[in-house]
């Protein structure tokens, strides 16, 4: 009796020490990627009810501040049912430190201040001053 509850109880123990070291030799650090990474800014709008095509004119007016910039264009997505949204955007970014960069929001800022003027006027006036 004596050793067959003996048995048992390292048979139990033997499992969890081998779940454990499985367990922790998963956990042992971050993995290493394959390939370069790369990360993409991802924006949600909503339009206003009826005001869809009035959205997709503003941000196609607002892709020339992609191109003065040298930045690429995003990816765009258009739902069509359900969910809190209508247009999903997709910015390539680089990384982090290439997108916010001093010398690339210069660039951005100047962009968007001539499409700004550009537009000055028009129905794409988009500016809050």
């Amino acid at each position: 009796m004596r050793n067959r509850a003996w048995k048992r109880g390292m048979g139990s123990a033997a499992f969890m020490l081998f779940v454990l070291f499985f367990v922790n030799a998963g956990a042992g650090g971050e993995p290493q990627s394959s390939g370069p990474t790369y990360l993409y800014k991802t924006t949600f709008v909503r339009a206003a009810p009826g005001k869809l095509l009035d959205l997709i004119a503003l941000y196609k007016s607002r892709m020339a501040v992609a191109d003065a910039a040298g930045d690429e264009r995003p990816f765009w997505w258009r739902h069509t049912q359900g969910d809190q949204w209508d247009l999903m955007l997709l910015y390539p970014m680089g990384s982090y430190a290439e997108f916010y960069a001093p010398d690339r929001i210069a660039r951005r800022k100047k962009a968007e201040e001539a499409v700004q003027k550009a537009f000055e006027g028009t129905a794409y006036d988009h500016s809050f001053g």
